[in-house]
């Protein structure tokens, strides 16, 4: 008859199934670490965003600011012997009209639950823009595969209170110079004429005596033809015609 060399061997039996028992924990805690990963490595976050950023559209007027919070949606985990670590650096896409609090934002892995806060504020340029909106983007710097690749993107409306500029052109006066030509007068109808002498000039040519022609000329531009009736200016051209005449007959 087979005889245990053991003085217990219901002792030694217990110690075998606590070993084994021992084994299957470890077995599953390693296969729930894998699991993680691979969910992680697979990028399964559910509905859930892997970071969540509130509010991801921003609308400002000059001179205000918005307070944006990012969120983690999973833990940080990173295959050892790397420490998990998530950082994200933005960048404006106009930034003489936006600014941020800080340009960067990171986690440690013992920080995954914490929120980040980023202050954003539309600047004051004193400038009318035709484009009111601006962009905030980011992209994922981790050794946390379950956020590798993961970009960011906030976008802020802007409220322009400066004046669009007028496009009205301005006026130009034009000064016009020259010199007036003299109008030719006229006579009217009825009254006498100036005598023309068309005869040719000559010896054979009747001359008038000088006394005659003076006293022609003054009685011609005696009075202002401006002031005076045109007919009193026949008339005194009429009688200048007569005095000349009787004269021209008296000469010898």
């Amino acid at each position: 008859m087979w005889t245990s060399l053991s003085p217990y061997p219901h002792l030694m039996s217990c110690s075998r199934r606590g070993r084994r028992s021992t084994a299957a924990r470890r077995w599953v805690t390693a296969a729930a670490i894998a699991a993680v990963c691979v969910v992680q490595v697979g990028g399964i976050a559910g509905a859930q965003s892997k970071v969540v950023v509130t509010p991801v559209a921003v609308a400002l007027t000059e001179g205000q600011t918005q307070v944006v919070e990012l969120r983690l949606s999973q833990p940080l985990l990173a295959p050892p012997p790397d420490a998990a670590v998530l950082s994200f650096s933005f960048s404006v896409s106009d930034p003489a009209r936006v600014s941020l609090s800080t340009p960067t934002v990171s986690w440690a892995a013992s920080e995954w639950a914490q929120t980040r806060s980023v202050t954003v504020t539309a600047l004051a340029d004193g400038v009318h823009n035709p484009s009111n909106t601006v962009e905030i983007t980011a992209s994922a710097s981790t050794t946390a595969p379950f956020y590798a690749g993961v970009a960011l993107r906030v976008v802020v409306s802007l409220d322009d209170v400066d004046p669009e500029p007028s496009t009205t052109l301005p006026t130009t006066s034009t000064t016009l110079s020259g010199t007036a030509s003299p109008t030719t007068a006229s006579i009217a109808p009825g009254s006498a004429a100036p005598a023309v002498d068309d005869r040719p000039a000559g010896p054979s040519a009747t001359s008038v005596a000088p006394d005659v022609a003076d006293e022609a000329e003054l009685a011609l531009t005696g009075a202002p033809a401006s002031s005076a009736p045109l007919a009193v200016l026949g008339a005194a051209l009429l009688l200048a015609g007569v005095a000349v005449s009787w004269r021209a007959r008296r000469a010898p």
